[in-house]
C-alpha cells in the first residue's frame, strides 16, 4: 500500500498535468514561466520528482488557484486505481 506521501505526490502530478492541459500550455511554457527545466516539469507529472512548497504556491499564483487544488486528494483513490504513482 503506498504511503500518503505518495499519494499526495501522485495527485500533485495528476492534477499539474491536467491543469497544464486543460489550459493548453506546453511543458516548456510552465517550465519558463516558473524559471525551472521542461524536463523538472515532466518529472513532476510523472511523479519522479516532488516540488516543493515555494514551487506549488509559485504555480498557484500562475494559474490563480489555492494550493489546496494541487494537494487535496481523496484517500479512497487508491480502491479507485487513480492517483498511485507507484
Amino acid at each position: 500500500m503506498p504511503s500518503r506521501k505518495r499519494k499526495v505526490d501522485a495527485h500533485f502530478a495528476m492534477k499539474l498535468k491536467e491543469f497544464r492541459k486543460e489550459r493548453g500550455l506546453t511543458q516548456q511554457e510552465v517550465a519558463d514561466a516558473l524559471g525551472v527545466f521542461k524536463s523538472t516539469i515532466s518529472k513532476w507529472e510523472l511523479c519522479q520528482r516532488e516540488a516543493s512548497l515555494s514551487t506549488i504556491k509559485a504555480i498557484c499564483k500562475i494559474y490563480g488557484v489555492e494550493p489546496g487544488y494541487f494537494v487535496n486528494f481523496d484517500y479512497n483513490e487508491e480502491e479507485k486505481g487513480e492517483g498511485n504513482c507507484d
